[in-house]
């Protein structure tokens, strides 16, 4: 039921949908914008897949979220892995190129985004850069779980990172 409402959008409507669930449950319609090259078309699109209550506008911050949780990973499971990977990417060079100046903040977006990506050099910065923020506020397991995460990235990709990113994640 969820794939049949999805169907019935438009094309250009679905695949803006798609990079949306490779977003996350709650997107930014301009960070949509941006990543499929939309333009001013992403209002009227969001419309459409709110009249079908596939997501709904949230009114505090202007994002949108997904109505449920299972529609968002229908549509995200139904991208090929190529075409979500690419996704992944725009996603976060465009969060990176907006954050420039406040790169820890977003470090754990970011990871998310490299890790499915070809690009495990940033994936590996960014999981190493969650990883001592989560340390810093004291979120130990988090940390632990960034910190694992990149040193299984250096164990399958071992160009990924120099010998002093190595070394300051094991630190």
């Amino acid at each position: 039921l969820l794939t049949a409402r999805v169907d019935r959008l438009a094309p250009a409507d679905r695949a803006l949908l798609q990079a949306a669930a490779v977003m996350g449950r709650r997107f930014d319609p301009d960070l949509l914008a941006v990543v499929t090259g939309a333009g001013g078309d992403v209002g009227r699109s969001l419309a459409a897949m709110q009249a079908l209550d596939l997501v709904h506008s949230e009114d505090k911050t202007g994002d949108y979220i997904f109505k449920h949780a299972l529609v968002r990973d229908a549509v995200y499971s139904s991208l090929l892995n190529t075409a979500r990977s690419m996704l992944h990417l725009k996603i976060a060079d465009e969060i990176e190129r907006r954050s420039a100046n406040h790169l820890p903040k977003v470090a754990e977006t970011l990871a998310y985004h490299y890790v499915s990506t070809t690009r495990a050099d940033k994936a590996f910065l960014y999981l190493a850069m969650a990883a001592k923020k989560c340390l810093d506020i004291h979120s130990l397991d988090e940390a632990d779980r960034y910190a694992r995460q990149a040193l299984d990235l250096l164990a399958s990709n071992p160009s990924c990172a120099d010998d002093l990113a190595i070394a300051d994640v094991m630190v």
